[in-house]
């Protein structure tokens, strides 16, 4: 008695191990997948690659800056044609998903012309044709009490 049912207990826990592993490994996959073109998005701004910028963003695009200032996609891109980042580091990234949506907040310092900011953030991403596609941001300066 004691022998099946230890049998069956390690079954279950093989069987469950192995129906678990694949999510995980999917879920990492993709995490990595969004991380990757978060990165090309800071580099891009930092570099003011405006056709960077044009594949990462998804056409309906839309976000706002910690100013308030709301921008569609033509008007990020012609806001880099001549704006000038001269820091911009990730400080943290968690990254969640729901099916083809992943939403990422994490936290950045930037240095622009109106000087150095520590900005909090959160970014959507889309899966769409089989790539992440940036498909709204938000910044916001984050105060310390």
């Amino acid at each position: 008695m004691i022998r099946t049912t230890t049998i069956l207990w390690l079954a279950l826990a093989i069987c469950a191990a192995v129906a678990f592993v694949p999510v995980a490994s999917a879920q990492s996959t993709a995490e990595a997948e969004v991380l990757k073109v978060e990165d090309a998005f800071r580099v891009a701004k930092l570099q003011s690659d405006v056709d960077a910028l044009r594949q990462i963003l998804a056409d309906d695009y839309i976000g706002m800056n910690q100013y308030g200032a709301r921008r569609n996609k033509a008007e990020v891109l012609d806001l880099f044609r001549t704006f000038k980042i001269s820091k911009l580091t990730r400080s943290e990234a968690d990254v969640r998903f729901s099916g083809d949506v992943a939403i990422v907040l994490g936290s950045q310092e930037e240095v622009n012309p109106a000087g150095k900011e520590n900005l909090l953030f959160t970014r959507v991403y889309v899966k769409r044709d089989g790539r992440w596609r940036l498909l709204s941001s938000t910044q916001l300066v984050a105060f310390s009490y």
